[in-house]
């Protein structure tokens, strides 16, 4: 991953912790993870413990497999310079 890559996705990840500070708490419970052309909906803590798992991929500049635990089960998404990931809060209730 270049510097610029690196520094995109850091940035990436710093909007979504200041994004995440700035919802109301009755938005803030969960959230959308898009990866590998699918949609995950998490909670608030799995998109912490999630971001957090990337951030360590990116500063050891190496791709992993990172857990992701979704409202129906689990995933073990492959983090490397060539995937993306989206992530976005949920603003309708949950059924």
């Amino acid at each position: 991953m270049n510097i610029q890559e690196r520094q995109a996705a850091t940035a990436a990840v710093e909007a979504f912790r200041l994004q995440n500070h700035s919802v109301s708490a009755a938005h803030k419970s969960h959230y959308v993870v898009g990866a590998l052309g699918r949609e995950f909906i998490v909670s608030d803590e799995m998109a912490q413990i999630f971001l957090r798992q990337v951030e360590r991929v990116l500063e050891v500049d190496e791709s992993a497999l990172v857990v992701l635990r979704h409202r129906d089960g689990v995933e073990l998404l492959l983090i490397t310079d060539d995937n993306s990931f989206t992530i976005r809060p949920v603003r309708m209730p949950l059924d």
